[in-house]
């Protein structure tokens, strides 16, 4: 079987910020630190901070105010996926040549003051033919042990490979086993940071299970998921790293049941 895929990651993912934005346009030369120094400080910031959003591009449209009190970018993914099957030892349905829309999302993010993150973001076209929400929440950044807390619909801390984009992957989908395992969006809270100069990072949340628009009802499929990496040998010069992690999920279901399973390396429209 012959397969290729296309992935045209238009607005995907969150801009790197450039470095030195948010600084005063005063600079630091020269500054007055007098009384009358400050009130004038004050009042230039405060004409500045009046000022309307200004547009830009840093691998995504950009809109952002002037410290960057208030930043949103737009985001989205077209993914195109073909299949030529080259062997009889398939049903009759895997062997017909398929082209269709993996994935098409749309959305926004972005900060507010430094301290409140948001996303909102809508699959259009997906495997299922519905359409469905994606990441929705809105975090609180700390610089305390916390870190950030964030509330809504997302991902589950649980495996790297599961919550990084597809964008970002060396290969057209996901392991087996992670898919297997894989625990996707529900809706909860959750609280993540890194400790010692990042690395080491931990993960904790409370989820519900509420399927692809969010939607629960009833009692139980509740779930306490949690996970944290260490990296105790990082080498720049030598190119040598050692990274482990650990994830644990502990889930009430009304029904008793829990069910795992994957499927093959190849999907069809």
């Amino acid at each position: 079987m012959v397969r290729i895929g296309l992935l045209l990651c238009v607005l995907a993912g969150a801009p790197a910020w450039a470095a030195g934005k948010g600084e005063s346009p005063l600079g630091t030369d020269g500054l007055d630190f007098s009384l009358a120094g400050e009130i004038d400080s004050y009042l230039q910031e405060a004409e500045y901070e009046s000022a309307p959003l200004s547009a830009s591009w840093e691998g995504v449209p950009l809109f952002e105010s002037p410290f960057n009190q208030f930043r949103i970018h737009l985001r989205g993914r077209l993914l195109f996926d073909s299949v030529w099957p080259t062997s009889d030892e398939f049903t009759p349905e895997q062997t017909e040549d398929d082209l269709y829309i993996r994935q098409f999302r749309m959305g926004l993010g972005g900060h507010i003051h430094h301290a409140i993150l948001f996303l909102a973001e809508l699959e259009f076209f997906n495997p299922s033919g519905e359409a469905r929400i994606q990441d929705v929440f809105i975090g609180f950044e700390s610089k305390s042990f916390l870190g950030t807390l964030t509330v809504g619909h997302m991902r589950e801390g649980f495996s790297i490979d599961g919550i990084t984009p597809i964008p970002f992957h060396a290969f057209l989908e996901r392991a087996s086993p992670t898919r297997a395992f894989s625990l996707g969006r529900n809706a909860g809270i959750r609280i993540e940071n890194f400790i010692l100069n990042g690395r080491m990072t931990w993960c904790v949340g409370l989820f519900r299970d509420a399927g692809n628009n969010g939607d629960a009802t009833g009692s139980g499929d509740l779930a306490l998921t949690a996970r944290v990496t260490g990296l105790p040998i990082r080498n720049r010069i030598a190119r040598e790293h050692l990274h482990l992690g650990l994830s644990v999920t502990f889930r009430k279901t009304s029904n008793d049941e829990v069910r795992f399973r994957s499927r093959p390396g190849i999907a069809t429209g």
